[in-house]
């Protein structure tokens, strides 16, 4: 068959084609699926992280332990109604414990900080 030859679909491929085809398909998306739960699983992480860092930051740094209690526990019902049971009062705690055990996360993994310090910015990240 020429180079720009078109292909007849009405016409069978030779059973070995279709297997060799088949197992560059499942490898093509088998990398991609890789490359994908790799890339959601690192905005997670950032996404956690960060979340602890602004409640410890702005909630619980010097203030009183009930007071802390109080708006997490409020911040987790917002959250929860908006987003689901992932960021019940539990979960935000451990997100807070993370930070907490890792301030410097980012700056150990990438070897630069990606975090961006002003509270304004929607995504204090980039998702690449």
């Amino acid at each position: 068959m020429a180079k720009n030859e078109i292909v007849n679909p009405n016409t069978d491929l030779q059973a070995s084609s279709v297997g060799s085809l088949y197992q560059d398909a499942c490898l093509i998306i088998d990398q991609a699926q890789h490359v994908a739960y790799r890339a959601i699983n690192e905005t997670l992480i950032k996404r956690n992280w960060l979340l602890g860092m602004r409640i410890q930051h702005e909630v619980l740094k010097d203030q009183r332990a009930e007071y802390g209690e109080q708006v997490v526990g409020r911040l987790a019902d917002n959250l929860t109604g908006k987003y689901g049971k992932g960021f019940i009062k539990r979960n935000l705690w451990y997100f807070v414990d993370f930070y907490v055990k890792h301030p410097d996360f980012f700056q150990a993994v990438s070897g630069k900080s990606t975090i961006v310090n002003a509270p304004s910015s929607p995504l204090p990240f980039s998702i690449e």
